[in-house]
């Protein structure tokens, strides 16, 4: 059996350094808020790392970005996630349309959310009162 140190140390990578095509995967941990900036910010607990190795059994933290924005608050914590920087692009419509933005492929491991989907279907129905849809579609993280 082999040990590994454990270090509460967090890595963080800007966007900006990350080249085309780097990926990181990883067990999505916690959501919290940039202190400087006020902004999002998710930390994983990194498995695969396409530019430095190293990282493999740490924690990463992300910055926020649109499509992790839109999308990892509804992930539940503990899923296995995998961020792919596939470059800029430029947005064509919205508040930000013709603003260069970091374009972001998240993916997430789908036995995961099916773990958790059935988790939140057991909540339901050990539930002593029934629930209304709107408190199911919630309990469902609908």
């Amino acid at each position: 059996m082999g040990f590994k140190t454990i270090d509460n140390k967090v890595s963080f990578r800007k966007w900006n350094d990350w080249e085309k095509e780097d990926c990181v995967a990883g067990f999505f941990i916690e959501e919290s808020v940039d202190k400087t900036y006020g902004k999002p910010q998710y930390k994983i607990d990194v498995t695969d790392c396409s530019w430095d190795e190293k990282l493999v059994g740490t924690k990463l933290m992300l910055n926020g970005a649109g499509k992790l924005n839109a999308n990892l608050p509804s992930v539940p914590k503990g899923t296995k996630i995998r961020v792919t920087f596939n470059g800029k692009s430029v947005m064509e419509s919205g508040i930000h349309e013709g603003k260069e933005v970091n374009d972001i492929t998240l993916d997430v491991d789908q036995d995961d959310i099916l773990d958790g989907i059935v988790a939140a279907q057991e909540k339901v129905n050990a539930a002593s009162t029934p629930m209304t849809s709107e408190e199911e579609a919630k309990a469902l993280g609908l």
